[in-house]
């Protein structure tokens, strides 16, 4: 619900700054033609990220689902340390990556993740 709200407010954001930036594009003046395209991919490249996170999120969602549907484990398997994941198990690395964000070290939890969906896909 708050994605749908931010991604909302994105689009509001999205039209005052595009329209903005085509009046400085029809200026004609060097400066306000840079500006204005400046303008125009900036919001572009946000864009882009927010539809990489909302696919990422909804990825690691699936994941989620398809490991818990085949009863597998879906926090740190026991025994395992952090440098024992399967390399090659997509399985193996979700539970490292849940393992890594429970203790707080959501870079590692990201990258591991990351590489589980590599493997998954």
């Amino acid at each position: 619900m708050i994605a749908i709200g931010l991604v909302l407010v994105f689009i509001v954001y999205l039209l005052i700054v595009g329209t903005e930036a085509v009046a400085l594009v029809r200026s004609g003046s060097f400066g306000a033609v840079v500006a204005g395209v400046l303008l125009l991919l900036l919001p572009v490249a946000g864009l882009l990220a927010v539809w990489r996170e909302l696919r990422f999120s909804a990825r690691v969602k699936e994941m989620g689902k398809r490991l818990e549907e085949e009863g597998g484990p879906t926090t740190e398997i026991e025994g395992q340390g952090h440098n024992e994941a399967d390399p090659a198990d997509w399985r193996s690395w979700y539970v490292l990556a849940s393992t890594y964000d429970a203790e707080g070290d959501h870079k590692k939890a990201r990258a591991a993740m990351r590489h589980a969906l590599t493997l998954y896909s």
